[in-house]
């Protein structure tokens, strides 16, 4: 256990060791290459904000009962048919458990399932039928989520206040 110990501690000093190495090369490098970093160190912030930001589950609960309650404050005979139809996909696909939520660090993704994780009929559990993951993963994307936004969610409720058929 003692050598476990070290055997961390040690990996932590190299990797500390490594990165103020790369933060010193890169600050004696500003009078010489600006943009590059420049770029460098957006790049490092940007990431790090995505990182913070990155939308949760929770977050979509919680924009979700949001949204509920700023379409209960408008009168039913102005709401935005695909304002509804979006909250009442989520909210099904919620409830009925499938709506698989992957991390990626920088970014998340909704992921549709079809069946729910725990049904157990033959043809939910068939992998023959089945696609490659990545593949699955791609065809069945249902929101994407960066910087504390869902943007097909929040793309849907732009105009929730228009009703587009009463002008037809």
């Amino acid at each position: 256990m003692q050598a476990f110990r070290i055997s961390i501690k040690e990996y932590f000093t190299r990797l500390a060791y490594d990165y103020s190495g790369s933060v010193k090369d890169l600050a004696l490098d500003v009078r010489e290459k600006p943009f590059k970093s420049i770029a460098s160190v957006s790049l490092i912030f940007g990431l790090t904000f995505a990182y913070h930001k990155n939308p949760g589950e929770r977050e979509l609960r919680n924009k979700l009962a949001d949204l509920r309650q700023k379409m209960v404050l408008i009168p039913v005979t102005i709401h935005s048919r695909k304002a509804d139809n979006c909250l009442e996909k989520y909210t099904k696909l919620l409830n009925e458990k499938r709506l698989d939520f992957v991390n990626f660090w920088f970014f998340a993704l909704l992921v549709e399932r079809d069946y729910n994780p725990n049904c157990n009929s033959n043809e939910a559990n068939d992998r023959i039928t089945r696609q490659w993951p990545w593949i699955e993963l791609w065809r069945n994307c249902f929101d994407f989520g960066i910087c504390g936004r869902f943007w097909m969610l929040e793309n849907s409720f732009n105009d929730c206040d228009i009703c587009e058929e009463e002008f037809l």
